[in-house]
């Protein structure tokens, strides 16, 4: 992950294993890692309404 990640990428980690603590450590790791290359953290919703729209598309909201 870490070498891979690119502006723009959504990463989806689970951790769903009864007492399993192994992502939020993984994270530990992970997170400063990428920060220190420059990343910042975002909810999905605030990357997908950063993202530049091609010109001429209309935006609709349901």
């Amino acid at each position: 992950m870490l070498r891979n990640a690119r502006n723009g990428d959504i990463v989806l980690m689970h951790d769903y294993v009864h007492q399993s603590t192994q992502t939020v450590e993984a994270l530990k790791i992970i997170l400063p890692e990428l920060k220190k290359k420059g990343f910042t953290f975002v909810t999905v919703s605030e990357l997908l309404s950063n993202r530049e729209k091609p010109d001429g598309l209309i935006e609709v909201n349901k």
